[in-house]
């Protein structure tokens, strides 16, 4: 897996809703398109490490398409060892000084939510 796609993957985890546009990505990523990011998203899509949520309902304007980490991908981060890095990741992530765009995003009602069920012991999110 290439560095930029298990980057994606802590970042969505980090971040305290467990679920990330491709808008919120390109904004924590400067060096990558939307498209770039779109392309690692399906790539690790058909592994099976990434699912879309849709938004709910759908807002014009909005992203209608959420990304969260699946269990598989949780294991896949843990067993590769990347896992620690989400706390300082997390903390991270809350400090970042974001955009209007970006908070409107991230108080949207139709944002979806994910509970991950299989964390790391001593992990909590």
């Amino acid at each position: 897996m290439k560095d930029v796609e298990s980057r994606l993957i802590q970042q969505i985890l980090a971040h305290d809703s467990g679920v990330l546009s491709v808008e919120e990505l390109s904004f924590r990523n400067t060096d990558l398109t939307e498209g770039h990011i779109e392309t690692h998203l399906r790539s690790l899509h058909d592994d099976r490490i990434v699912t879309p949520l849709p938004a709910d309902p759908e807002q014009e304007g909005m992203p209608d398409v959420f990304w969260a980490v699946t269990d598989h991908g949780v294991r896949w981060l843990t067993d590769s060892g990347l896992w620690e890095e989400i706390e300082v990741l997390s903390e991270a992530d809350t400090a970042l000084n974001r955009s209007q765009r970006i908070r409107d995003i991230e108080t949207f009602d139709g944002r979806p939510e994910h509970t991950y069920e299989m964390l790391p012991s001593g992990s909590s999110m």
